[in-house]
C-alpha cells in the first residue's frame, strides 16, 4: 500500500471527523425519535381518557371520575415532558452544522439536515394550555387541545424522520467517497 502524503492524511482526517460528527448527529435524531414515540404512546392513552370523560359528561347522569385522566396527565407532565425537555436541552449535534456544512454555507437547501432544527417550544406551549384546561375543568377545550397536541407531535415526528433519512443518506455517500479515496 502506498504511503499517504501529508495532504491526503489531512483530507482523510477531515473526512473521518465529518463522518463522526454526522454519526453522532444521527444518534441524537434516533434518540429524539424514541423520546417522541414514548410521549406519543402516553399522550394517546391520555387523549382516549379525555374523550371518555367528555362522552360521560355529555351523557349526563352519574358523576364523572377524572382520576385516571389526572393520573395519566401527572405521569406525562412529570416524567415524559421532563425527560423530553432534558433531552432537548442536552443536544450537542442536531442544532449545529458540521464543519463541511459550515464551509459549504450551512443552510444550503441541498442539505436538509442543516436546515432542520429541534424546537419543541410549540409543543410545550400546548402543554401549558392543556394544563389550564384541566385546572378549569374545561373538558371540551381540553379535548381540542389534545387534538392540537397530537397533530403537532405527529408533524414533529414526521419532520424528524425525514432528517434521519437524509442523515443516513449523507453518511452513506460520505463513507463511499472516503472508501473511493482510499
Amino acid at each position: 500500500m502506498p504511503e499517504l502524503t501529508e495532504d491526503a492524511r489531512k483530507q482523510l482526517q477531515e473526512a473521518f471527523l465529518e463522518i463522526a460528527f454526522r454519526a453522532n448527529r444521527l444518534r441524537e435524531w434516533v434518540d429524539l425519535d424514541k423520546e417522541l414515540r414514548v410521549l406519543e404512546l402516553s399522550f394517546g392513552d391520555f387523549t382516549r381518557e379525555v374523550s371518555a370523560v367528555v362522552v360521560a359528561i355529555g351523557g349526563g347522569g352519574a358523576p364523572v371520575n377524572t382520576g385516571r385522566m389526572g393520573d395519566l396527565w401527572s405521569r406525562i407532565s412529570e416524567t415524559d415532558f421532563v425527560d423530553l425537555q432534558s433531552f432537548s436541552d442536552s443536544l450537542k449535534y442536531i442544532n449545529r452544522a458540521s464543519r463541511a456544512e459550515q464551509s459549504n454555507g450551512a443552510g444550503n437547501p441541498s442539505d436538509a439536515t442543516a436546515l432542520t432544527k429541534v424546537s419543541l417550544e410549540a409543543l410545550f406551549d400546548l402543554t401549558r394550555q392543556i394544563q389550564k384546561a384541566i385546572d378549569e375543568a374545561a373538558y371540551k377545550k381540553l379535548q381540542q387541545r389534545c387534538l392540537s397536541f397530537q397533530q403537532g407531535l405527529k408533524k414533529e415526528i414526521s419532520m424528524y424522520k425525514q432528517s434521519v433519512r437524509q442523515e443516513l443518506l449523507n453518511l452513506c455517500e460520505m463513507t463511499s467517497q472516503v472508501r473511493m479515496q482510499l
